[in-house]
């Protein structure tokens, strides 16, 4: 992928645009695996409460849902289903930022002033369209798993697939995936295109062209956090009650405006918003410390390849 050009008695590394792209891409891949595990770490107990009270589990807020889950069930109940997101939300975390950074390089607004909400709003919704893929089954073994109480039907992530597959077969993997590109697409383009416009106004009008410190930054992710659930929870319900339930799928929309239809006509508008609390706590602290993961570990991983390209040339 490189080459040395001999100039009298010294060598000169000439490094192929090839190498760059190769060292972007494994950078912002692993800077947002690095994200995806803080995310993940911080935030899966809240991800267990808003599917519980979702799903309708006779808890009228989040704070009898948590006394009731640790009463009956334990400590350990928070943490239920975390198995599967903890191997793969890295993972999909590295999809994300990789396919996000990808729309820049391919628009070529990298390290640009024009980067700002219209260009961090179109990344997002093709990062989010891009994650679908890999999303969608793995929402579906972590809801079913957070959903069993006294009675285990699934001993882990693979043996909930296995018995998926063998009931439903592949349409039952994939169960809910439309309901899953109605959600990502306008949460991942209102996350990005909100932090963007935060760090680009945080630039140029408190810190004068200096780039965020990791308050800052705590902020900013904090708050596209919160914009990426405001733009898709009512969609992330109609995916549990979906991805929850075992009947048949019919329709070209995989159930999903039947069962946003019943959602209304149980419980009303409101009921699309059920377990926002616990999402909108899970949301600001766990993708604040996310994209300080991510920022901080793409800057230490940009920092050490240039020493050690420098170090190499000499």
């Amino acid at each position: 992928m490189s080459s040395e050009v001999s100039n009298s008695n010294q060598k000169v590394k000439v490094i192929k645009p090839q190498d760059d792209h190769l060292k972007a891409i494994l950078k912002d891949l692993t800077a947002g695996s690095i994200a995806g595990l803080a995310i993940c770490l911080t935030g899966h107990p809240f991800d267990t409460l808003k599917v519980r009270l979702q799903m309708g589990d006779g808890d009228s807020s989040l704070l009898k849902c948590i006394k009731q889950m640790y009463v009956k069930e334990g400590i350990l109940s928070y943490f239920k289903g975390m198995e599967s997101p903890l191997v793969t939300v890295p993972l999909v975390n590295a999809i994300v930022f990789g396919a996000y950074e990808l729309y820049k390089k391919i628009t070529h607004t990298e390290n640009t002033e024009r980067f700002t909400f219209f260009g961090g709003l179109c990344a997002g919704m093709f990062a989010g369209f891009v994650n679908c893929i890999v999303i969608g089954p793995i929402e579906l073994a972590k809801c079913r798993l957070q959903m069993q109480k006294e009675t285990i039907l699934y001993k882990g992530p693979f043996d909930c697939f296995a018995q998926i597959y063998r009931n439903e077969g592949i349409k039952g993997i994939y169960r809910g995936m439309v309901a899953t590109q109605f959600r990502e697409i306008p949460a991942y383009g209102a996350q990005f295109a909100s932090y963007e416009l935060y760090k680009s106004s945080v630039i140029k009008y408190i810190n004068h062209g200096k780039d965020l410190s990791h308050f800052q930054t705590l902020i900013g992710g904090g708050f596209g956090g919160i914009m990426c659930w405001v733009f898709s929870y009512p969609q992330d319900i109609i995916k549990t009650k979906l991805q929850c339930q075992t009947s048949p799928i019919k329709g070209m929309d995989g159930g999903f405006f039947k069962v946003g239809r019943q959602i209304i006509s149980e419980d009303g508008v409101k009921g699309l918003w059920k377990g926002f609390s616990a999402c909108l706590t899970r949301a600001f602290y766990a993708n604040s410390i996310g994209f300080v993961a991510y920022e901080y570990s793409k800057k230490i991983l940009q920092d050490n390849l240039h020493v050690a390209e420098v170090a190499h040339s000499h």
